[in-house]
This record gives structure tokens, sequence and C-alpha cells, in this order.
């Protein structure tokens, strides 16, 4: 089994035709569950470490966040499979009602002699009601 650390990603997010990592999971349980579902269907692995083989791709538009890419390493097929599994090509993140946490820039050259794990970020914070941008 795997834990997720400081360093993992959940996904990336498209905000102004820029692309960042995400370090929180927007899905929900629904849509956590219709994934597991569609994996269990159509035979794929199972992994303790799901933001190391699912793949998922967000954009922010007009304040509103949608999943716009869905792809599982561990299924036959490694294509976007958005549609195949909820029947369209943006789901809108209408469930979401929480921060979203958005890595702007790791600062590699940072270092701290008392807390050598310790690591330097700058975050963009976005914050959602219903699945709209209500602050950053």
């Amino acid at each position: 089994m795997s834990f997720s650390t400081s360093t993992t990603v959940y996904g990336q997010i498209i905000i102004e035709d820029k692309i960042y990592d995400l370090l929180s999971q927007p899905l929900g349980d629904e849509q956590k569950k219709t994934i597991d579902d569609f994996k269990k269907e159509h035979n794929c692995g199972i992994s303790s470490a799901p933001w190391s083989v699912n793949k998922y791709k967000w954009i922010l538009e007009d304040n509103k966040l949608y999943l716009i890419v869905a792809i599982f390493k561990l299924c036959e097929d490694k294509a976007n499979v958005i549609e195949k599994v909820f029947s369209t090509k943006e789901l809108e993140a209408i469930w979401l009602s929480s921060e979203l946490q958005v890595l702007i820039e790791d600062y590699k050259d940072y270092s701290n002699p008392d807390k050598p794990r310790e690591r330097k970020r700058k975050l963009m914070i976005l914050d959602f009601n219903d699945g709209i941008l209500i602050s950053s």
C-alpha cells in the first residue's frame, strides 16, 4: 500500500491557457464510484495509489471547474475515456464545495538544514462552492 506525500500530484488544471499541477483531488464520492465501476466492468488493474495510475485534467472556464480528461493506465484502453465513463466531453464539477491547491512553483533551491525534508512552494488556493469559483 502506498500513501500520498507532499509531492503527490492528483492531476492537472488549465487556468487561463496555463497548465498547473493539482495537489488536491477534486473528484467527489459519486464520481469515484462511477470510475471504480467503469474500471471493474473493463477489467482494469487496481492500484493502492490511484494518483499514480489515473490521470485527470481539469479546466477552469468562466469560474466553473470541468473535468476534461480521464486516463487510466491500468486499463487496456489508455486513451481519454471521459465520454465512456461519464457520457460527456466535459463534466462540470457541481459537487465541489471545497478548496483546491494548485502548484504554481516549487522552489528546488530552497533548503533548511534543521528540516531537510521541508519544501518551499508557491500555491494558489481555489475555493469552490457547487463547482463555482468563489475566491482564489
